[in-house]
């Protein structure tokens, strides 16, 4: 029972989030440029929801890039950690699905992001939430929480992922992410934060989750954020949070 519900939840938790990462990508236009791009897939899928017709995407595996070349992106080999090579203000939309948490530097990147955007460029981000149900609960207890893990060769100190072999691999995150940091760091590299959700609320549903979500994003999975390149939060940590739309559940 606990195999098959890790199962679900591994498959899920992920689609989950990128459906309600569409649902807020409803007005977007310009040149897209989707930040760890992998095979392209859902880069594609993105820009398809809009029109947008100039897909750009950046990613260091070469393999995937190839992948996402088929799928009709203009690729970039480049590392994250490292400034972009990419002239500043050129992309309406920037994308940064699941790849703050793998970076070692991830302030350069959001920074290298807000020069690559145009003004009033709109960024989609989604990150892991450490302070997810889940993660509470596994605190608690005194086990390690799965959205960061001590080793990078097995998942030490949470009973319930090193049983299985499949769930003995850690995810390789370098770095944990609360709501309240992701909304400070995002203010202080130039970005002001619009709307502000969740993806799954594991262990409960899909339907469940969204009612969550609607009262608290903070327990989800997974965090989901539109933001806009604006200048005037540069360098500033205020969290405005009376200007952010909370817990959209219209998915």
């Amino acid at each position: 029972m606990i195999n098959k519900q890790k199962q679900w939840i591994s498959h899920n938790v992920v689609r989950i989030t990128q459906d309600r990462l569409l649902t807020l990508n409803r007005s977007s236009t310009g040149k897209l440029l989707d930040i760890g791009c992998g095979n392209g897939n859902f880069t594609k899928e993105f820009s398809d929801r809009v029109g947008i017709r100039e897909i750009w995407g950046i990613d260091i595996d070469n393999e995937s890039l190839s992948q996402a070349s088929s799928n009709g992106l203009r690729c970039i080999m480049a590392d994250l950690n490292n400034p972009l090579p990419i002239p500043p203000g050129s992309f309406n939309v920037v994308l940064c699905n699941q790849v703050l948490e793998h970076l070692h530097d991830p302030d350069c990147l959001l920074a290298e992001i807000n020069k690559a955007m145009a003004l009033n460029g709109q960024l989609f981000l989604t990150i892991p939430n450490i302070c997810a149900l889940h993660e509470r609960i596994f605190i608690l207890l005194g086990w390690q929480p799965t959205s960061i893990w001590p080793s990078l060769r097995a998942t030490f100190g949470n009973p319930l992922w090193h049983k299985e072999p499949a769930y003995s691999r850690p995810s390789k995150h370098l770095n944990a992410f609360s709501p309240r940091s992701i909304k400070e760091m995002l203010n202080y590299y130039g970005f002001q934060i619009v709307e502000f959700t969740g993806g799954l609320v594991p262990p409960f549903g899909n339907k469940l989750s969204k009612f969550i979500n609607r009262l608290n994003p903070n327990f989800a999975y997974h965090l989901i954020i539109k933001a806009i390149k604006n200048k005037e939060f540069i360098g500033k940590s205020k969290v405005t949070e009376d200007k952010i739309n909370w817990g959209r559940t219209d998915y």
